[in-house]
């Protein structure tokens, strides 16, 4: 496959808005143990138990059934 001029900005341009919109992590350093423990969502698959709790609490009330 050929890559589109997107893909070639982003990879190789780092003022260009592809590269600043896809690659800009805001300085999050996802190896430091605050940032696991924060409580974001889709924070990059880590959780905590509480979180766990939070999202599968409405699953395990009333009949457990989604509500849509």
């Amino acid at each position: 496959d050929v890559p589109t001029e997107f893909a070639i900005k982003l990879v190789t341009e780092p003022e260009s808005i592809q590269h600043k919109s896809f690659m800009n992590n805001g300085g999050w350093d996802f190896n430091n143990r605050k940032s696991q423990a924060a409580e974001i969502g889709g924070g990059g698959g880590l959780s905590n138990a509480r979180g766990q709790v939070a999202m599968y609490t409405p699953l395990a009330t009333d009949d457990g059934t989604l509500v849509s």
